[in-house]
């Protein structure tokens, strides 16, 4: 069955190269006749046009002679051509086909201008007159004397097109015919030929069928050829050797793999393309706490409910890219497990490698980290506070000389300032970090909330000469936390203002979209460049250090803003150039709307 549907591959494979190098073959052909065929009407035009303009000649009227109308329709009849006197002006003296009647002004034709310009014109066109495509040739009637002497003229000559056309179809109909009958003769000769040449390859395909099965028997040796399926006979019994020396090295690797796996820290499962378990060592059966019979062979996602894992391999199935994914085994011992996934390179229907690590310890360590930040930034407010309490002793006139000292001690009260609003801000992320706040979600007008925040940075903002602008559609709302939300708008247009121009422009804006409701703060301040874009959000980052000092604040405040809108389940963007300003864009679930 397989020798039969090779050889009509083979003989199909042949048909279509015959057919596409036979119909190359007519369209080049077809185009070399046609030019051919015109090149030689042109002649035959050229040849008649020489012979009416010598009998014109010897005429006594020239192109005006009464005799021309009988001399031109015989011509015709006798040629099969159509021929027109036209004067130097454009107007037709008499026409083979319509003698002396009125056809229009012919000095605009293509023929006749090129034939004015270079003495002889040709063209190919569909006739005005009698609505049939023509071969056109013009020469002039004089052809020493200028085109626009009246004495001068032009004869014309037209031939139909069709004509040429009939005899370039004959030739094609020739030719189609002799391809098909050469076609069908080489055909033939083909099954002979393939036939007797592909006649062992049943016998090797018999033999590739054993091989499969694991039985390696020997092969037949084709000893009556002396050609390549004798050296595939050969090949064939050198393939056979071969590969029961790398089944017994297979085994040996399979084994070494068996003992790698077992000795590893790191948990490994592999999956195949119906996301069957093919591998999973001890270590990743203890971490999930399933035994390992009852892994191998089976649908992971029937035996580990885990929705962080399951969402992780259909991401690396979907994106066919290394994925991460880190989730917490639920049990009476509290343990956070790592997973990187990667799919297995170079194959269309691709399996998918897990490796895990338990990171329980790791987690643990930060979060003991977050707390003694928390804890050293506590104790400090109060030595701060000391601080503050004596600078402010200090100024009131406790020192000899106030004017020489004032200065000193407001730079002490104002750097103490900035340290207390630092610790505070560094207690708020911490909290919002270690995931130890608490958010009550209650149901919030977004236009309500934006106008108090107006309210709170209106004096601010007229100080300089910044107009706070606010679009929200009233009805809209946002079930959230309120206390939160007015924190990330506060430290938002706070940075806006203090980046803003003088005479500048904010603007707070608000719209309900599928699922969800975005907040947008924008202003036309300094802008940020592309390469301090990333970095915006990270703790005591400045976008301009310059004028770091002038516009206050705790280079918190953003972090507070990135981290306060991941704990309320959204996320934060910036879009931002330099010298035009930015627009910060919160994007916030559960919407809740009366429109």
């Amino acid at each position: 069955m397989r020798y039969s549907r090779v050889l009509r591959n083979f003989l199909l494979g042949y048909a279509v190269l015959h057919l596409l190098a036979a119909g190359v073959f007519l369209v080049v052909i077809t185009a070399w006749l046609r030019t051919q065929m015109i090149n030689q009407t042109r002649q035959r035009l050229l040849d008649l046009s020489l012979a009416v303009r010598e009998h014109i000649q010897t005429l006594d009227n020239g192109l005006h002679d009464s005799g021309l109308l009988q001399y031109l329709q015989q011509l015709e009849a006798e040629t099969t051509a159509r021929f027109t006197l036209i004067t130097a002006d454009g107007d037709v003296v008499v026409d083979s086909r319509t003698g002396y009647r009125d056809i229009g002004y012919h000095g605009d034709r293509d023929e006749v201008k090129q034939a004015a310009r270079e003495g002889v014109g040709f063209q190919q066109r569909n006739s005005a007159t009698l609505d049939v495509p023509l071969l056109y040739l013009a020469i002039l009637y004089l052809k020493d004397a200028p085109a626009n002497d009246p004495a001068n003229g032009f004869v014309r000559v037209a031939f139909e097109e069709r004509s040429v056309l009939a005899t370039i179809s004959a030739l094609q109909t020739f030719l189609l015919v002799f391809t098909i009958g050469t076609g069908l003769i080489a055909g033939l000769l083909m099954i002979v030929f393939a036939t007797r040449e592909m006649q062992p390859l049943q016998t090797f395909a018999n033999a590739a069928r054993t091989i499969a099965g694991g039985q390696y028997a020997s092969i037949p040796a084709i000893t009556r050829r002396n050609d390549e399926w004798r050296s595939l006979s050969e090949a064939f019994s050198h393939m056979q050797s071969q590969l029961l020396q790398r089944e017994d090295r297979l085994r040996e690797n399979s084994m070494r793999l068996q003992a790698v796996l077992g000795s590893m820290v790191e948990g490994v499962l592999s999956l195949d393309a119906d996301r069957m378990v093919l591998v999973a060592n001890e270590a990743v059966c203890e971490m999930l706490g399933v035994p390992q019979e009852d892994l191998i062979g089976q649908s992971l996602a029937d035996i580990v409910r885990i929705p962080e894992l399951g969402t992780a391999v259909q991401q690396t199935w979907q994106s066919r890219q290394t994925t991460q994914t880190e989730f917490e085994i639920p049990g009476t011992r509290r343990r956070i497990l790592e997973a990187r996934l990667a799919p297995f390179p170079d194959q269309d229907e691709f399996g998918v490698a897990i490796v895990m690590h338990d990171v329980t310890e790791v987690r643990n360590l930060e979060t003991i980290r977050r707390d003694f930040v928390a804890n050293v930034s506590h104790e400090l407010k109060t030595p701060l506070a000391s601080i503050k309490a004596y600078a402010e002793t200090l100024r009131m006139g406790a020192l000899n000389d106030p004017l020489a000292n004032q200065g000193f001690v407001e730079q002490i009260e104002t750097q103490a300032d900035v340290l207390h609003a630092q610790i505070g801000d560094l207690l708020k992320l911490s909290e919002i970090e270690s995931g130890r706040t608490s958010f009550e979600r209650e149901q919030i007008s977004v236009n309500e909330l934006l106008t108090e925040c107006r309210e709170r940075f209106l004096v601010e903002a007229e100080q300089q000469q910044i107009t706070m602008e606010i679009e929200c559609d009233p009805a809209a709302t946002v079930r959230t936390d309120r206390l939160a939300l007015e924190t990330i708008m506060d430290n938002l247009v706070s940075n806006a203002i203090r980046y803003s121009k003088t005479s500048g422009r904010v603007q707070l804006r608000a719209r309900v979209v599928p699922h969800g409701l975005v907040l947008e703060v924008t202003d036309n301040g300094i802008g940020i460049s592309p390469a301090d874009q990333q970095r915006v959000f990270e703790r005591f980052f400045r976008v301009d250090k310059a004028r770091s000092r002038d516009v206050g604040g705790t280079g918190l405040g953003l972090a507070i803003v990135k981290h306060t809108v991941l704990a309320l389940g959204g996320s934060v963007e910036l879009e931002s150039k330099p010298g035009l300003g930015s627009t910060f864009r919160i994007r916030l679930p559960e919407v809740l709307t009366d429109c």
